[in-house]
């Protein structure tokens, strides 16, 4: 006969086991409280990590615009020499490490012999924080498809008083003036002309594309901008470069370029990182100049020979 004790010993359990439905909610709400917590840590630090990647494809461009000046009697390259032509994106390739793909370009003109070329993507070319395919392979635009960069060149801004030149355009593409590091012209710009200081004048920035006002263009992947060459319009007095833009505008202002007539080529320069945008000086430095920079200093870094008193610290 087994005795009553070891009964109860085998029914008692020799250790708790498993969790209560209270105890696993309150183990997952705690869980959630931690993500919680530290998705926004992670994913500030992502976009540092992008935003530093950034920066060092300015560098890149930049230095890359140096040594084409080494190379080049001491001159920048072209912005866009004129409709159907390579500017400056094309002439960057070979200090980007892309002479094969420079090489296999026909640089007469941006015809369709080029068009596999155009669809490459030059990864220096491009911000880490776009968010879409950098190919555009369908638009209504023949000219539009192709391969994009987020960046585009210094072409300068408008400033009042005496000594205003620019080249007219039609006023849906918008006038070009010719004190930025980069122009509608043959001739590249010459360093010494940046009387202003290779430090305190733009070279490049970046642009995204879309406009920050509900419209046509307001979603991506918006007018966009391939990095080959500008298109071949049906008016020579149309000058729309895809190579730079005009500062008449502060980083990521609110535009619908239709309902607002916004010209394309003043567009305004622009990131998809919050608040601002990078830019990268002549000399090779590169900023981040903040959405709410004051508007006078902003052009003040655009032209190359306006004698602006700027300090690159203004701009934050």
């Amino acid at each position: 006969m087994r005795n009553p004790e070891s009964r109860r010993r085998k029914r008692s359990p020799l250790g708790r086991q498993g969790f209560t439905l209270v105890e696993l909610l309150v183990v997952i709400a705690i869980i959630g409280i931690l993500v919680a917590l530290l998705l926004p840590a992670v994913q500030a630090a992502r976009e540092a990590a992008r935003r530093s990647e950034c920066v060092n494809k300015l560098k890149q461009m930049s230095l890359a615009a140096q040594n084409y000046a080494g190379a080049n009697g001491e001159a920048l390259p072209v912005g866009t020499p004129g409709q159907g032509r390579h500017g400056l994106f094309t002439y960057l390739l070979p200090y980007l490490e892309q002479q094969p793909l420079y090489d296999s370009i026909d640089l007469k003109s941006t015809n369709a012999r080029n068009d596999p070329l155009r669809m490459q993507v030059v990864g220096a070319y491009v911000c880490p924080d776009y968010p879409e395919e950098p190919v555009i392979t369908t638009n209504p635009s023949t000219s539009a498809i192709g391969a994009i960069t987020t960046y585009q060149g210094n072409g300068g801004t408008f400033v009042t008083g005496g000594g205003r030149q620019e080249l007219l355009a039609s006023p849906s593409y918008g006038d070009l003036p010719l004190n930025g590091a980069f122009r509608w012209s043959e001739d590249g710009r010459a360093l010494r002309e940046v009387t202003d200081g290779t430090s305190k004048t733009f070279l490049l920035g970046e642009f995204v594309h879309i406009d920050r006002l509900p419209g046509l263009y307001s979603s991506l992947p918006g007018n966009i901008r391939p990095w080959m060459g500008s298109p071949r319009l049906a008016s020579t007095s149309e000058r729309v470069p895809y190579e730079f833009k005009v500062a008449v505008y502060t980083p990521n202002t609110a535009v619908d370029r239709e309902a607002d007539e916004t010209p394309y080529n003043h567009l305004p320069f622009g990131s998809f990182h919050p608040g601002g945008a990078n830019f990268a000086m002549i000399d090779g430095s590169v900023h981040f100049v903040p959405d709410s920079v004051a508007i006078d200093l902003y052009k003040a870094c655009f032209t190359v020979d306006g004698e602006e008193v700027v300090s690159v610290g203004d701009l934050r």
